[in-house]
Formats: C-alpha cells, structure tokens, sequence
C-alpha cells in the first residue's frame, strides 16, 4: 500500500520510542522500537511496505553540500535582478512540486494562512506584527509577546532574531537537508504560540470592573501552568522533521527550557505533552486546532497525571474513529516514517530541480 493511501496524518514518532518512565532524569537508557514489528492494531498499515519505500529513497543519490554550492555559484551573475529572477523561477517551480507531490508544507501553509488572517485583524481583536532581525530578544531565537504597550493599548507581535530568509535560502535549505530555514521554523513555533493565546482583555475593562480584573488574573495563572504542553505544541511543530529531535531528546530540550524570570517545567507534565501532541497530531488535528485545545486545556490533574481536557479531546475523535488506543500508536508511527519519507522526497525534488538549472547554465 502506498503512502497516498494513510490518512492524512500529521504527528511524528520517533524511531527511539522509550517508555515515559524510561524518561526520569535518573535513568540514562532507552528503549529501542522495532518499527518493523508495529504496535498491535486493526488498521491496514504495512509498516514493512512502508520501510522498504523509505530504503529504497535513501540508496538514490543524493548531490553533496560541495555540489549543490557549486550550482549556486554558476548560476547568472550579470545583475542581482537576473540572479533573483533565476533563483525565483527555480524556487516556484520546487515548492509546486512539493505541494503537489508531498504533504510536507501542511504545517506552513496552515500557519501561513493563520498569520496572514491574524496580520489582518481577522481572527483576533488585535492585529499581529512580524519583526525579523530582531536584536533585543536576550539571546533567545524567537518570542510571541502579548501585552499591553505604554499607552495601556493592546499589542501582539512576533520577534525573530534572523532576517527572513529569501528564496535562495530556502532552496539551499530544501535541497541540502530536507527542511526549512531556522528563521522559519522558529516563526512557526512563535505564531503557534500566538493561537493558543487567547485576546487580552480591555485594559480600561479590567480597572474599572472587578469581573475583569478576576479573568485577566486567571489568564495570567493558566497561561504560567500550561507552559509544557504550550512549548510541547510550538517546539513540535516547528522540528517536525529535524534531525535526531526523537522523544528523549525533546523532552530533555524542554526540561532544559525556562523562560527569564520562570521555573523549569515540570518533567510528568513534559512526558504527558510529549505524547498527547503526538497523539492529536496523528488523529488528523490541525495546528490551529490543536492550538485551541491547549488554549483550553484547563489545569493539570496530578492524581492523574494528565491535563483531562486535553485527554477528552484525544478520546472523543478516537471513539468518533472508531479505533483503539494501539490503532492510535500505529497512526503516529506510520506518520513518523511518512515524514521521513517525505523529508527524502523533498531533497530530491530540490535537487532535480537544481540539476536541471546545472544543465541550463553549462549548455
């Protein structure tokens, strides 16, 4: 069965699938997953037919960073106009290809149209700015700041710390590893984090009513106590294909991440974040969607060590699916390897394209 057939699933799980109780900081090993042998399901997912295609991508030959450089360097250099114009034509051509042939750009495209509408104040009370090249960001990439300017006016904006890539970036990106400009990703991590904040109450509300008042203060405590699953969302979407980003690794960037002035995350609410992303994810929940969820997901149950909102949702589209928990695993694990697939499929798709142009220039 080929991979057009699967669901269009959007989650990743790693080949390195360790137990979450494998994950205490105490313990050093992991538990290596034989994709082969598959979680036991009732879905029609053949995870041989599924590995024999990623094999058979990865023995193609690929060109080499030296190669791909050296087409960059030939290619028109007569005016800057003309190089761009080159590059351009190249570039609309490889992301036509991608859409066409990959589900690759789902996330981006999704974001992209949620910060366009948000850009015009379509979807919030309050329009969203994007500022690249910012240089006052205290060593981090990228933050999503809402809050209230000098003036008690409310105020939304994206800061990253590179400038935006432009096509030729891009291209190199594509081409050498599968995946796009860390600029980008870190503004898709960002305008995630945008989605799953809610619009800031009226500042002149707040003062004058006690009701106001009262809802700003929860805001501020749900938004301080949902940072794991919040990061978990952001930091998942924007490395969905990075290399080596397995479960492990995640959860021990995360346990690492703290924002100035606030504590480590919780490493139960990390482990459980990890999962329940992953889970939405591979049941066919959007960016925007699952963004909503978190929004929402209220506070984290400790005797159950779980946000229960969160769990409802997960539950309710899998009875709505009609399928079992170990379907669900086998959901999230086939779209893993899809994933890998696709991140092949697109550097040979930048890398025919680049060909192409090579003979063009040596003709």
């Amino acid at each position: 069965m080929s991979l057009e057939n699967y669901p269009k699933i959007h989650s990743i799980l790693d080949k390195q699938t360790p137990d979450r109780k494998e994950l205490r900081p105490d313990k050093k090993t992991e538990m290596d997953f034989d994709y082969a042998e598959g979680p036991e399901t009732t879905l029609a997912i053949d995870f041989d037919e599924l590995l024999q295609q990623k094999q058979e991508l990865e023995s193609k030959t690929l060109m080499d960073k030296q190669e791909i450089l050296k087409i960059f360097r030939e290619m028109p250099h007569n005016s800057e106009s003309i190089n761009k114009n080159f590059i351009d034509q190249i570039y609309k051509t490889v992301m036509e290809r991608i859409r066409k042939e990959t589900n690759f750009l789902h996330e981006f495209d999704e974001i992209q149209r949620a910060i366009n509408m948000a850009s015009n104040g379509q979807k919030h009370a309050d329009k969203i700015e994007i500022k690249w090249g910012a240089d006052d960001l205290r060593g981090a990439l990228g933050e999503y700041i809402h809050t209230y300017d000098k003036n008690g006016d409310r105020k939304r904006e994206i800061k990253i710390q590179v400038k935006q890539p432009g096509h030729g970036e891009i291209l190199m990106r594509l081409a050498l590893r599968g995946r796009l400009p860390v600029g980008i990703e870190v503004f898709m991590e960002e305008v995630t984090h945008s989605l799953q904040s809610p619009d800031l109450p009226d500042l002149d509300h707040i003062k004058d009513n006690l009701k106001g008042i009262l809802n700003f203060t929860v805001w501020r405590f749900m938004s301080e106590h949902q940072r794991e699953i919040r990061e978990s969302q952001g930091y998942r979407i924007s490395t969905m294909r990075k290399e080596n980003k397995s479960f492990a690794k995640l959860f021990q960037h995360l346990q690492k991440f703290a924002s100035p002035g606030m504590p480590m995350m919780n490493d139960e609410k990390i482990l459980y974040s990890i999962e329940a992303i992953d889970k939405l994810s591979a049941l066919g929940f959007g960016v925007e969607e699952m963004a909503e969820i978190v929004r929402d997901c209220g506070l984290w149950s400790k005797q159950r060590a779980m946000y229960p909102r969160v769990e409802e949702a997960i539950e309710s589209k899998r009875k709505q699916m009609n399928i079992s928990e170990g379907d669900v695993e086998s959901l999230v694990m086939a779209d893993k390897i899809g994933r890998d697939i696709e991140k092949i499929k697109v550097m040979l798709i930048a890398q025919e394209e680049l060909k192409k142009c090579e003979r063009k220039i040596t003709k």
